[in-house]
């Protein structure tokens, strides 16, 4: 009785920190609705956006290699690929120079590290390496991602 009663309280959790994920990665649309009514990015910095979808794929692929772990991937899933249609309306309406960082950005943190981190892991490391390895850097950018937008902040006061 109380192992059912555990598995139902830990899914009841589970499914309520993924609407909460799912509602922190619809977050920014109303942002992302505004640049295209204005057909510009204006003063805002796609940091945040190429991070957090960074964040979103090394989720997933945590959620795929860890056993049991199907909401973690998929939440994360449906969040990269709501950042990859953030970053792509950025891209579009980005004046020249800023889409030209934001296209450096997504090549090296959004398409070549994490290549990069899922053929060494998947090559060197065994299954339980591979959990700790794309759970530590799952992590390190959870904290990226809620750490970016302070970058902005930064910039703005000088």
């Amino acid at each position: 009785m109380f192992f059912s009663n555990m598995v139902s309280l830990i899914t009841i959790f589970g499914l309520l920190g993924n609407i909460t994920t799912g509602l922190v990665y619809l977050a920014p649309a109303k942002t992302f609705w505004y640049i295209m009514q204005r057909r510009s990015t204006e003063e805002f910095d796609c940091l945040p956006y190429v991070v957090k979808l960074l964040n979103g794929y090394m989720w997933v692929y945590y959620g795929i290699v860890k056993p049991n772990s199907i909401l973690v991937a998929t939440i994360n899933g449906f969040g990269a690929v709501l950042e990859l249609v953030y970053v792509t309306i950025f891209l579009i309406f980005a004046p020249p120079r800023t889409r030209a960082i934001t296209a450096t950005l997504f090549g090296v943190l959004d398409v070549v590290f994490p290549i990069g981190a899922v053929l060494v892991t998947q090559i060197f490391c065994n299954r339980e390496m591979q959990i700790d390895v794309s759970g530590f850097l799952s992590l390190l950018f959870s904290v990226a991602t809620y750490g970016s937008p302070l970058s902005v902040m930064c910039r703005k006061q000088w």
